[in-house]
């Protein structure tokens, strides 16, 4: 028996149309703010290596201050003077002390010519952004990625398939690819603490359909579907590191919207092809625990597992958990075993026993190497079945909160509503049962569950009609129960209506005006030269199709056989604003909302056209 978890994050698709100066900042890095070629410089990357950028700062130690892509030779000269404000200020504070390059978030960064970018063309990419955010501008604008900072931007927005990592004030992790897709997971960047973002975009289609995913700490925050941006990268200008688009491409010149990256980039790497993020993010930052959000539960006892990457050689893995959502109070923690799966990283295994049925417990992998303290992913297992309840098949209700309605006339009995329980916990629920809890419980009947005994993942049915033995409403408690799960309670409400079923009548008006249908002392139908009927104990004419005319009505298709099934709505909406023809000879059901009287009707003519007023109807009557 297994349990899957998945977290999900709803990303924020905003469309980007912006009109764009190229403005070059002056004398930001260097002088010309440009990485230049270096013949001198030799690749270290096998030429078949899908890993085609690397921006590193190399020979930091004899004060070189230089920023190098390692792969194809092209060097910046970063030393800040006086006329840069460009500042170099040590490492960035990973684990494996990586070279950094500091921006001060005022106005600088780096730009790699369009030339100079090895995934032009390429049809799936891995970028991966080593950084110490020291703090988003303040002020920025969290639905719009052009005005967020960040470590690299790949174009200019508006501009070929845009696409980079940014993250907003509040510290929220960003990316997007193509204009207008953005992916907006909230994934909080820790100011003052290191961090990978990863982003992967493959083509699908030759039309450039594809599929983007952003991880932070070589976790999974989110994905978007991208639609027609090109069979392959095409940006139309360089990469951007150290800053977000808009502050290279200025829209205004001393706009307050232009930010810049705050904080040290240790280092960029770019492949041409989808890599691991985990294993990125293990080999970059110097570890990473990776909880598996599955568990298997075999006699009481529940198996957890997850995999250790790590740079150095693991001293020791264990997995925390305990009922407390952040595992800081009333925790325990059990050694794991570990295999090396031969792949950067070990597999860890261990068995939590003792614990107590129908108890949510939360979980997570974590280790230490000679780097430090690496801790995974929190998630959580219900020790015992769990119910999802739907009514209709496919709308899931809310526990101690939905409510579920029924109408039917005083006597009859509605048509029966299916209800569909769905297993999504770890063991089985035993010994299902639904009941019905009230003064008026009799006036409900439920039919027999399918099974009373559901697996994880299965499910069980169940029915309920309802007979109204007098006008009004009758509430009562639906509860599902199980040894094995938390009792689910949903609301019953059923109402006991008053349903005109006497002889039918015929009633007709041969001109505007004509004629009247005094059907209560609260409504009486009747027509003028034009437009809908409306009620002439309440109004003077129509008030067409913007109106609620006839006041005090509503209306539905179908018949009071099948009042509960009925959606009413007012006369024009209920005739899809169109003609009142499209009503003649179709069965219908006319309320009176004040007498709260239903009342069987069907048209049998109706005259179009300025002047006529003409219109008939069969309808019943209160006799019996």
């Amino acid at each position: 028996m297994s349990f899957n978890a998945k977290a999900t994050v709803v990303f924020l698709l905003t469309l980007v149309g912006l009109i764009v100066v190229y403005v070059l900042a002056l004398d930001r890095i260097s002088g010309t703010g440009q990485a230049s070629p270096d013949p001198a410089a030799t690749a270290i990357v096998a030429p078949l290596s899908p890993l085609v950028g690397h921006w590193v700062a190399e020979d930091w130690s004899v004060g070189s201050n230089d920023w190098v892509d390692r792969v194809n030779g092209y060097r910046a000269s970063v030393a800040a003077d006086s006329n840069s404000p460009t500042k170099i200020a040590g490492a960035i504070s990973t684990t494996t002390a990586s070279s950094g390059l500091v921006f001060d978030g005022v106005d600088d960064y780096l730009v790699v010519p369009v030339e100079q970018n090895p995934l032009q063309q390429a049809r799936r990419m891995t970028v991966v952004t080593l950084f110490e955010a020291t703090a988003a501008a303040s002020g920025v604008d969290n639905e719009r990625w052009w005005n967020m900072p960040g470590p690299l931007n790949g174009d200019s927005p508006g501009s070929g398939n845009d696409w980079g990592l940014t993250y907003d004030a509040a510290g929220n992790a960003q990316a997007f690819f193509g204009s207008p897709i953005e992916l907006s997971p909230v994934v909080n960047i820790v100011h003052g603490e290191p961090h990978t973002m990863i982003m992967t975009w493959e083509s699908k289609a030759v039309d450039g359909d594809g599929i983007a995913r952003l991880y932070v700490d070589g976790v999974i925050a989110g994905e978007v579907e991208t639609l027609g941006e090109g069979a392959g990268i095409n940006n139309q200008n360089g990469l951007v590191i150290g800053t977000d688009a808009e502050s290279v491409f200025v829209c205004c010149l001393g706009s307050s919207t232009n930010r810049f990256f705050s904080g040290a980039i240790g280092e960029i790497r770019l492949y041409d092809r989808v890599e691991d993020p985990q294993q990125l993010h293990a080999e970059v930052f110097g570890g990473a625990a990776v909880t598996n959000p599955t568990v298997t539960v075999d006699d009481g006892v529940v198996s957890v597992t997850g995999l250790a990457f790590s740079a150095d050689p693991v001293a020791t893995t264990w997995f925390r958990y305990g009922t407390d959502p952040t595992l800081e109070t009333a925790t325990t923690t059990v050694d794991a075993d570990t295999v090396d799966n031969g792949d950067g990283g070990a597999e860890a295994g261990a068995q939590l026993r003792d614990l107590k049925l129908g108890t949510r417990y939360f979980y997570r992998l974590e280790f230490r190497n000679g780097g430090g303290a690496f801790v995974g992913r929190t998630f959580s297992f219900l020790l015992g079945g769990e119910f999802r309840v739907e009514h209709p098949m496919g709308a899931v209700l809310l526990n101690a909160t939905d409510t579920i309605d029924f109408l039917a006339a005083v006597g009859t009995t509605t048509a029966p509503k299916m209800f569909t329980v769905t297993n999504t916990g770890d063991l089985d629920m035993d010994a299902v049962a639904v009941t019905v809890d009230g003064a008026a419980a009799n006036d409900f009947e439920v039919s027999p569950l399918t099974t009373t005994t559901v697996a994880p993942g299965g499910n069980t049915t169940f029915s309920v009609a309802f007979t109204p033995p007098v006008k009004g409403e009758r509430t009562v408690m639906l509860k599902i129960e199980s040894s094995t799960a938390e009792t689910f309670e949903v609301m019953l409400v059923g109402e006991g209506a008053t349903v005109w079923g006497g002889p039918v009548i015929t009633f007709s008006n041969t001109c505007a005006l004509c004629s009247t249908d005094q059907i209560t002392s609260s409504v009486a139908m009747t027509r003028g030269e034009s437009s809908g009927i409306f009620n002439a104990a309440a109004e003077t004419q129509s008030a067409g199709k913007e109106g609620l005319s006839p006041i005090d009505t509503e209306w539905a298709y179908g018949t009071t056989a099948e009042l509960g099934e009925l959606d009413f709505q007012p006369w024009f909406a209920w005739l899809g604003f169109e003609s009142p023809s499209r009503a003649v000879n179709q069965d219908a059901v006319l309320h009176l909302i004040s007498d709260d009287v239903y009342i069987d009707i069907r048209f049998t003519s109706w005259e179009d056209g300025q002047g006529t007023g003409g219109f008939s109807y069969t309808r019943t009557t209160p006799g019996q």
